[in-house]
């Protein structure tokens, strides 16, 4: 077999099973994500919390104490009560909204 062939058909491979797995984890991720909203929607409705907007996507930058300084992507959610961030890695970060301003 030529190199340059061999090269192309691992190249491929790589690619190929690289996908797969991608595809995998945003399978898991939104599963997670969906099993999240619908417990949070329960939840919610039950306390008497009213959806003000969300759920979106959004971008975390970080906070200081007491809540999470790592940055990630995720879902927000507000409510009447609070501010939710769920990162994708599965963090949550909730800021009342009385500390928003």
């Amino acid at each position: 077999m030529d190199a340059g062939v061999l090269v192309l058909v691992i190249v491929l491979g790589v690619g190929l099973t690289q996908m797969g797995v991608l595809i995998l984890v945003l399978r898991s991720w939104r599963t997670r994500m969906d099993r999240f909203l619908a417990d949070f929607r329960a939840g919610a409705e039950a306390s008497g919390e009213r959806f003000i907007a969300g759920p979106e996507g959004a971008v975390y930058r970080g906070g200081t104490r007491p809540y999470s300084a790592v940055k990630r992507n995720g879902t927000m959610i507000l409510t009447d009560r609070r501010l939710v961030f769920r990162k994708l890695s599965g963090g949550i970060v909730e800021v009342p909204v009385h500390m928003i301003g």
